[in-house]
């Protein structure tokens, strides 16, 4: 078992662990300051956020004590966005579109981010290519990249292997690649 830094873990998509080798020390990154919203006008509150629900134009949820209010866009469908979790309020990417913050129910704060940790990797054995964006890859075959084996997905993906955007490590990688662990 080798462990990978967080930098890396991030950057491959992959889960962090909370063992620290020996003869290391742990991170010094600090977990980051809680937010606080000021209290928001309404009474008690609202029911939870909760994925996949039909909300409607100007409903109200509440996700880590903050209160928020669906779209009142109902004519452009954006109110029908508010269920989904790639629109999850105030935790995700592109909550800012389906809802607006009105503030905090009881105070409102937020949990704060843990520190950064590594990650485990199982030892795979053998020492693939490293990869390299002017091979013609099919099913099956291994590759690395900075210590970190992936493999081609089978048919249909594989022929994401070659594609530009799709390489190992990218932010498409998963559609073509498998992470198998370490060399």
């Amino acid at each position: 078992m080798k462990l990978v830094s967080a930098a890396v873990a991030a950057a491959i998509g992959i889960a962090p662990s909370r063992s620290t080798p020996t003869g290391t020390t742990n991170p010094t990154t600090k977990p980051t300051a809680s937010p606080t919203f000021p209290l928001w006008s309404g009474a008690g509150c609202p029911p939870e956020w909760i994925e996949g629900s039909a909300y409607k134009a100007k409903d109200l949820a509440t996700f880590n004590n903050v209160v928020y209010q669906c779209s009142p866009l109902e004519l452009l469908f954006v109110d029908q966005l508010c269920g989904l979790s790639s629109y999850m309020p105030g935790g995700s990417l592109y909550w800012g579109v389906a809802w607006t913050r009105l503030g905090s129910c009881d105070g409102g704060t937020i949990r704060p981010t843990d520190a950064p940790a590594h990650v485990a990797l199982t030892d795979i054995g053998g020492c693939p290519e490293e990869f390299s964006e002017y091979m013609e890859y099919e099913a099956g075959d291994r590759v690395q990249v900075n210590g970190i084996v992936f493999q081609c997905k089978d048919w249909p993906y594989s022929v994401y292997c070659n594609a530009k955007g799709h390489e190992p490590l990218s932010p498409l990688a998963d559609s073509a690649w498998t992470k198998l662990g370490f060399w």
